[in-house]
């Protein structure tokens, strides 16, 4: 999407862009967490309006996006293949779009490692529906278990999105407990973490500072917990302990989207990723860039290759769009410098840690921080007046 709208910013009219996409709406899935612990004060009879309003807080119509910019066609479709050769993109629908130049952000798919048993007893976070289906997941344990019974949420995966989502729940669930009116004492929610230490990608000093936070609130933390089987009730791992749980929630394993390895004449790096030349090209096809979860790019002074991020994304999709406009006007490209992660990560309440290379802050600066960058961000995509009257929405809600 952010390709789309730099090249509807700056292509002449009579360039036809065209994004297909499986879904009407452009996913913010940084907030899929906070959709999954909204508490939403409706007593015990469900508010249809709230729940829709909710759901509308990170689904932004492409329609609205794009309203002012004549030449980017939207398609609803779901893209079934592509020949590079052929210069054409089939959609499931039967049709097919020929390019003369194509971005390939098709997104990552949930990798369960092929754990046994896994299928249909967790829930995965990569779209709208499973963060709300989470959320009236976690909401009937509480209405629907007796006051006596304990509540137990798994959490497998300690990396950024896992940690957030166990600070949301941690929160929802004493407002869930006030509610219902349990003692604070009768839910669990626990961190399965595979390594030595929750968020392995950021700096000791973040590291330390979420798992303080998240110990002080509740949560608990089981680290070098691989897991091998999931049964109903358990979670067996790898060092032959076992977790019981209720509901259990799956944030990490993420893999490229599987028609990466449908695709002829291409090379398939870690997680099914498509390798990529200086300038996020297929080596083989110059006219194809490739961008988010399934772009592998690496240069020899990167100790990983790009993280598959939604800040890393965004950063290569504005890069495609301004080399594919160079290259059709007959310039020079650059090659790609790789987006360096800030960690800013929101952990229940109104406390985050920021993490730069020069800056380090934490508990509700870093909050309010975190709060402020869906306003920058929507207002990157929407007309200001639109973009802060969704912003204040979210907020609203969340």
């Amino acid at each position: 999407m952010r390709a789309a709208l730099d090249l509807g910013k700056h292509l002449p009219r009579d360039a036809k862009i065209t994004l297909i996409n499986n879904k009407p709406y452009h996913s913010y899935t940084p907030d899929y967490h906070r959709i999954a612990s909204a508490f939403l004060p409706e007593g015990r009879k469900p508010d249809a309006k709230k729940f829709m309003s909710l759901a509308l807080a990170a689904a932004i119509p492409l329609k609205t996006i794009f309203k002012k910019y004549g030449h980017v066609e939207v398609v609803e479709d779901e893209v079934a293949g592509i020949s590079f050769k052929e210069k054409k993109v089939e959609v499931k629908s039967g049709k097919s779009f020929s390019y003369d130049w194509l971005i390939v952000a098709l997104g990552s798919e949930s990798d369960y490692c092929g754990i046994q048993g896994i299928e249909g007893r967790v829930y995965a976070v990569k779209k709208v529906e499973e963060a709300l289906n989470i959320r009236n997941a976690f909401d009937e344990l509480f209405a629907r278990k007796a006051k006596h019974e304990h509540i137990r949420l798994a959490i497998i995966g300690g990396g950024f999105l896992g940690c957030e989502m166990a600070g949301g729940m941690a929160n929802f669930a004493k407002k869930l407990s006030a509610l219902h009116a349990r003692p604070r004492s009768s839910f669990e929610i626990l961190i399965l973490e595979a390594g030595e230490n929750i968020l392995a990608g950021a700096s000791p000093w973040t590291a330390a500072k979420a798992s303080a936070r998240l110990k002080k609130i509740g949560v608990k933390i089981k680290t070098l917990s691989a897991v091998t089987e999931i049964s109903d009730s358990e979670i067996i791992l790898k060092n032959g302990e076992s977790a019981s749980y209720d509901l259990a929630v799956w944030t990490t394993g993420v893999c490229a989207n599987s028609i990466a390895a449908r695709l002829s004449g291409v090379k398939l790096e870690n997680k099914g990723r498509l390798e990529l030349d200086e300038y996020l090209r297929l080596p083989e096809y110059k006219n194809v860039f490739v961008v988010g979860d399934m772009a592998y790019f690496r240069r020899n002074d990167m100790a990983q290759p790009l993280a598959m991020t939604a800040q890393a994304a965004i950063h290569e999709g504005r890069y495609a769009a301004y080399t594919l406009r160079r290259l059709m006007f007959g310039r020079r490209p650059f090659p790609y410098v790789p987006y360096v992660n800030k960690f800013l990560i929101d952990l229940g309440g109104r406390y985050a840690v920021f993490d730069s290379k020069y800056v380090k802050i934490s508990g509700i600066t870093a909050w309010f921080m975190k709060r402020a960058v869906p306003l920058l961000y929507m207002s990157n995509i929407l007309p200001l007046r639109a973009a802060f009257a969704l912003w204040r929405r979210g907020v609203k809600i969340f």
